[in-house]
């Protein structure tokens, strides 16, 4: 549902009864939520299905307001996260720890009297009970419309992966250029051999060095990658000078990164004050909205067709997101040292073709 609806819903879910809004309270104040999922997850789709929304069947087994813990029934666990309260490096930091120490320490197991203990103290205080709700018949309207809406969405949203065994950063770094601008450049090239342009490209950046830093967005698009992509499509252009474009395409890449991280990004400044321009037009009627906000470069660049976003860790098997706009590409990627994991999200059903281009992009690039 949209932000506005959503919030209808559960103002109309809150006035129906005092339990209503216990139940609610409960859910609020929890740390997060813990999914128990009916389904196996062998495949690595399967697990990006239940990942990203559990599918037609486990989609009303979630709680998308909240992080949620999810365990598919063959134990695989993995985190759904509304992106408001955390960011997915944080959370990744939390993830890695806990696989670590479970391969450093012994499992607990607890003894006889351990088990009888906890049992007892179930008996006497239980720990979980079901919460209740009293649901109106405009209640149930909603519930019934939220329903429908999230049950397209799901049919939409293609979700395609791809684990690149071929190299990884081991082999790209033998290049002299560093591997996640390597990978970027090679998702700019795979989209312009499938759409004949250039388009805005959005790289998440933690900005965990300041304090109460979140993240900033590096522009991977620039004037650098653009020449590398028409030079690399460019039949009468040289190897070596296609060499030479990529390894300055990448130098300017980890430069706007270098920036974003040192807090001179200026996506999150530019939307603090676009956000209090429209906010400042909806109080003085003759208040005009400064034209860079209204400039149809401005919108372009804000217009993230590829939304992308990277994880390294070997703890991690997979990670994504769906897109940010309706023609765009949602790509998670993982670089290990002999590989690279990628997963691609796409309402147009695109990805998988997405997919096979980029695996033949990224060979192109490292000859």
């Amino acid at each position: 549902m949209k932000r506005q609806k959503w919030a209808n819903a559960r103002n109309q879910l809150l006035s129906d009864s005092p339990r209503n809004r216990y139940s609610i309270d409960f859910i609020d104040k929890a740390l997060f939520m813990i999914v128990l999922d009916s389904r196996d997850t062998q495949t690595m789709h399967e697990k990006q299905v239940c990942m990203a929304h559990g599918g037609i069947l486990e989609i009303h087994n979630r709680w998308f307001d909240k992080l949620q813990l999810i365990i598919s029934n063959n134990g695989t666990a993995m985190f759904s996260m509304e992106h408001s309260s955390i960011d997915a490096d944080t959370l990744a930091a939390y993830m890695i720890k806990m696989v670590q120490d479970g391969k450093d320490n012994a499992p607990l197991v607890p003894s006889q009297d351990d088990v009888l203990y906890i049992e007892n103290l179930i008996n006497e205080n239980p720990l979980a009970w079901k919460l209740k709700w009293d649901l109106s018949r405009e209640g149930l309207r909603y519930m019934k419309k939220a329903t429908l809406r999230a049950e397209a969405w799901v049919r939409s949203l293609q979700l395609t992966s791809l684990h690149f065994q071929d190299f990884g950063s081991k082999r790209i770094k033998s290049l002299g250029v560093s591997p996640d601008a390597f990978i970027q450049m090679a998702f700019q090239l795979t989209y312009y051999l499938l759409f004949n342009r250039t388009v805005s490209v959005y790289e998440s950046i933690n900005t965990k060095r300041f304090y109460h830093g979140r993240t900033e967005t590096c522009r991977s698009s620039s004037w650098s990658s653009a020449q590398f992509v028409h030079a690399f499509v460019d039949i009468n252009e040289s190897r070596a000078s296609k060499e030479e474009k990529l390894r300055a395409a990448c130098a300017q890449h980890k430069d706007l990164i270098k920036a974003a991280k040192a807090g001179f990004g200026v996506d999150r400044h530019l939307l603090a004050l676009q956000l209090l321009a429209y906010h400042r037009a909806q109080q003085y009627p003759n208040y005009t909205i400064p034209s860079i906000f209204t400039d149809v470069a401005y919108s372009r660049m804000k217009t993230d067709i590829l939304s992308t976003s990277s994880i390294p860790s070997s703890n991690i098997q997979t990670g994504g997101f769906a897109p940010v706009v309706p023609q765009g590409f949602g790509i998670s990627y993982l670089p290990t040292h002999d590989s690279i994991f990628f997963m691609i999200s796409n309402y147009e059903h695109r990805a998988e073709i997405f997919i096979e281009v980029l695996a033949r992009t990224l060979n192109s690039m490292a000859v």
